[in-house]
Order: structure tokens, then sequence, then C-alpha cells
């Protein structure tokens, strides 16, 4: 199969980053991929091997271009496409106005969260993106709640979707060593907690959330140290608020090529997120055998059962979440258990082989239908 991978741009965010691993085990499986962003990134775009990497001409602009969506069309006659796969709102615009221009290939839309937040109360955008999945194939989910989410919202009837789960890599750092490294690279003490925070800066990620929760477990006890990873525009205000406080345990790294290494070195993975699908950094962290404190917002308990392979708190309470975190990260069996728990669900319902095999039947089986 020919198939054109679309994502909004080629950058190292999670959603991205799932559809690259996606298309990379695809290859592997004999299948032709075309890796394509609407807008460019300044830097270091997201590159995948014995893909085809493209970004869609002209400037980048939040709003529709058709020159951007001349130039897919062009792509799917060039690359005779069977399979476009939308990975997001933006791209399913794109993929669905390809159809004004040309009947081939057929649209998978990838949904990673929940519809009806980021859609919000809006009744012109539901109607219209009703209209959009009209046009659409099959809608592979993240989750089950993500799934029913959608069907509910949008009225799709349950045929058209099915549950795909994400694929991680299984990349198992040495918890040891890593720990070993993390404590030289961050000149800490050999006893000091290790918590991680990971993700883009974002309102949605909800990155002052966490430093709200620090700023409490500053005053429960003094031998935590908080490393956010990553990047994005809350960045500023999260400098200042930091420096207002003066806090002196607390690193924000940016982008991270060794994340997987940072996350087994830590005691505990904090996400603090408003809304997302199931994130991918509690299943790296997973893989790493390092248990995670989430926010109970609606969709993690997907992937996380609280004291069994993770934990969770109750609504957006800052005092609540230090409390409970100081309860937990001295239990180091406790750790270990939700760790090990935790590694043995992410090798069983997320192994990326079996779920990009997941994807070639689904895009067979659309392909075999129309």
């Amino acid at each position: 199969m020919n198939i054109l991978m679309l994502v909004s741009k080629r950058q190292y965010r999670g959603a991205e980053v799932s559809a690259a691993t996606l298309s990379e085990h695809l290859i592997k499986l004999g299948h032709n991929v075309i890796w394509v962003g609407i807008n460019s990134v300044d830097s270091n775009p997201l590159f995948i091997n014995n893909a085809t990497n493209l970004d869609l001409g002209g400037k980048d602009s939040k709003y529709f271009s058709l020159y951007k969506c001349l130039q897919l069309v062009t792509l799917l006659k060039k690359y005779n496409i069977d399979i476009l796969q939308a990975n997001g709102s933006i791209t399913l615009k794109y993929a669905v106005a390809t159809k004004l221009f040309h009947s081939k290939p057929y649209i998978i839309y990838r949904n990673i969260s929940l519809i009806s937040y980021w859609m919000g109360k809006n009744i012109l955008k539901k109607i219209f993106y009703k209209l959009l999945f009209q046009k659409v194939s099959f809608i592979a989910s993240v989750g089950l709640t993500s799934s029913k989410d959608f069907i509910s919202f949008l009225k799709i009837h349950p045929s058209r979707i099915t549950i795909i789960r994400r694929g991680i890599p299984f990349n198992q750092i040495n918890k040891i060593k890593a720990r070993t490294d993390v404590i030289s690279d961050f000149s800490l003490n050999k006893n000091t907690k290790v918590l991680v925070w990971a993700g883009a800066l974002s309102k949605e990620k909800n990155p002052l959330f966490v430093l709200d929760v620090f700023i409490r477990l500053n005053l429960l006890r003094s031998d935590t140290v908080l490393i956010l990873a990553g990047s994005g525009p809350e960045k500023e205000k999260l400098l200042q608020k930091i420096y207002e406080n003066q806090l002196m345990n607390i690193h924000i790294v940016g982008f991270r090529n060794d994340l997987s290494t940072i996350l087994a070195a830590a005691d505990l993975l904090l996400v603090t997120s408003m809304i997302e699908g199931i994130p991918g950094v509690v299943l790296e962290a997973a893989i790493q055998k390092t248990p995670t404190l989430s926010i109970n917002y609606e969709g993690i308990s997907d992937v996380i059962n609280d004291g069994i392979n993770g934990f969770l708190v109750e609504g957006y309470n800052s005092q609540l979440f230090s409390e409970k975190l100081n309860l937990i990260i001295d239990k180091k069996e406790l750790l270990e258990c939700a760790g090990n728990t935790a590694h043995s669900l992410v090798m069983e319902d997320y192994d990326v082989d079996r779920n990009s095999q997941q994807f070639e039947t689904l895009y067979k089986h659309v392909l075999q239908k129309q």
C-alpha cells in the first residue's frame, strides 16, 4: 500500500511521534509511507528513515490554505496514495478538502483525545465537523473513553470506529545506570527524590499547576527535585514563577533526546493535563517501570488504575496533589510494585508491532470494503 501520513507539523510532539512510530513499522511491513507536515518546523523536523519526508509549500498559518490543499492533491496523485491518515483536526480539514479535487484515497482519522473538549459547545463547529466526518472511511481511536466520547458527541455509528492503542517502542534503560547518570548530570544528592513532568509547555498540559504543586511540596520536604522536560508558550510564565518563588530545585530542560533515561531515573512521573487521550509519556515511563501520579481527568483511567499501576488525584487541587505526592514518594515498595505492573500492562496492550499490524488490517479492510 501507498500511505500518506499527514500531521500538522513534523515535530517532536506526542501525536506526531506516535504517527512517526507507526509509519516506521508500516515501512517494515512492506508499505510505502509519505510523511507530510502541513506546516514546516523552524528546525530539526521529525524525519523518518526510508519514507518520503515532505512539508507542504507556502507560509506557516493557522488558517486553511487552498495552495497547501492543492499541493496535497498533487502528492496524492504523484504517489498514487491508497490511504490518507489524518492525525489531528487540522489535518482532517485538508484531507477532506482533497476530495473536491481527487476521489482517491480513502481517509482514516486518528483520534487521540476527547473531541467534545476541543470542539466545545459551538453548534456550528459541531455541524461542520459532522459533515467532514461523512467523508472519512474509518476512525481509529486511541482508547475506550475517547471512542465513547466520539460516538456520543458526533453521533458516529459505532461500526465506523475502532480502538487501536498507541504503539510504544520497547527501549528499556538500566534504571541503576540511569539514576547514576541523572544524579551526576544535575548535581543531585544520591538520596534526592526525582520527579519528572514531560510534555508541551501549553495550557492543555497545565505545567503551571505542577509548579504550584511543587511549591507546596517544598513546604513539606526539601529532598526533591523537579525536572520539566518540554518547551512551549507557557515557558516564560513558568520561568517568572520560578524566579518569584526562588525555586532552586527545579530544572526546565526543553526537548531531550534522553527522556527515556530521565524517566528511568525518576521516582515518579507527574501528569497534570486538562485534557488528553492516552499520554504517550505515561506509557514511556511505564516501559522504564516508573509509575505515574496524575490528575484523574477524563480518559486517564484507560491506562491508570489508582494504587495498582499508578496513582490518581481527584480535581485540580494543588494541595491535595502535593499531599498525596508527599505520602507515596517515600513508599519504595509501593512505587516499585506500581511501576512493575504498569510495565506489564504496556507490554501487553501497547506493543508497537501488534498495533501497527492492527492499522495494516484496518487499511486492508477499508480498501476491500470500498
